[in-house]
């Protein structure tokens, strides 16, 4: 059994787009040699018949490739505006059936009586051409990037796959970000918020159904951990700007930069600077470093629109 902390961003990208976005700088300089490589993925999404499993904030999935076949259950964990964090716990499989021991003494308790004896049946699948590679983005932060091609299969509906998942294998969020928002500049990417798991409960519910796994919404608990909370403000802060961002790709709309994310970048400045105290030193130098690089631009173009509407006043 390995159990650990998922944290990735996914982003969408136009299947037209990928030749261009391999060919960046920011890729190509970072890769680390030798990581990369190809895979063809199967991924079996099960629950019971009432969905148990989905409706507690979990997903049971096997995944196929060509040299392993193995289960994983992922528990729902912070998430916003594409990013994510949740922990997952996987073993190794002999044959193509659900198991539910191995994965951890307390956890694989919780599951069996969550399930109390229902069979676990096939929801969908997942079917992927995965290409995989290492990136060292800062001395500090490795991320692992997947590039995934290939569709969710739900009885007689399908819906087509063209996205990015950027996995921090070790380092900091904050480097991510920063790495997201430079290959923004250059390449027409979107956050994507919504899992292929969700995708996959809404393709199966016929997206008329709402499991409230499917609700992205900022969900702050008043009586969880102070820390925690607060991060996931800043996560949620964070990717609300990458959002906009992407609407910046069109120059007609560059003009109202300072409109769209000066207000922003202000209540995430004011938010670090508050819980400085809550946050490791290293996050919170990295947190600042991209607020102050977004605002200082847009306080200047503000500064200056407005010294132009004067002077025109006048």
């Amino acid at each position: 059994m390995s159990s650990s902390v998922e944290m990735e961003m996914k982003l969408v990208i136009a299947r037209k787009d990928l030749p261009k976005f391999f060919a960046q700088t920011l890729i190509k300089n970072f890769t680390i040699a030798g990581s990369e490589k190809k895979l063809a993925i199967e991924n079996y999404y099960y629950d019971t018949s009432d969905y148990k499993i989905s409706n507690a904030g979990m997903s049971y999935r096997i995944r196929k490739t060509d040299k392993k076949l193995e289960a994983t259950v992922k528990t729902q964990g912070e998430a916003g505006g594409g990013f994510s964090a949740r922990e997952e716990y996987t073993v190794p499989l002999k044959k193509n059936e659900p198991i539910l021991t191995g994965f951890a003494n307390n956890f694989d308790n919780k599951l069996q009586t969550l399930l109390a004896d229902e069979d676990l049946q096939i929801m969908f699948k997942i079917i992927v051409d995965r290409e995989v590679s290492l990136l060292q983005i800062t001395p500090d932060t490795v991320i692992e990037m997947a590039v995934d091609e290939g569709e969710i299969l739900v009885a007689q509906r399908m819906e087509k796959i063209h996205e990015v998942e950027l996995e921090i294998k070790s380092g900091t969020k904050a480097d991510l970000f920063v790495f997201v928002a430079k290959l923004a500049e250059k390449v027409p990417i979107f956050i994507e918020p919504k899992s292929k798991f969700q995708r996959g409960l809404e393709l199966l519910a016929g997206k008329k159904e709402k499991n409230k796994m499917l609700d992205n919404k900022l969900d702050i608990d008043p009586a969880g951990n102070a820390e925690t909370e607060f991060k996931k403000l800043i996560v949620h802060s964070i990717s609300n700007i990458l959002e906009k961002q992407n609407i910046l790709r069109s120059k007609d709309n560059l003009i109202d930069v300072d409109k769209l994310l000066l207000a922003d970048i202000k209540r995430l400045r004011a938010l670090i600077d508050f819980i400085e105290p809550l946050l490791e030193k290293a996050d919170y130098e990295n947190y600042k470093a991209i607020v102050t690089e977004f605002n200082e631009p847009l306080q200047k173009l503000y500064v200056i629109k407005r010294f132009i509407k004067q002077w025109k006043s006048i």
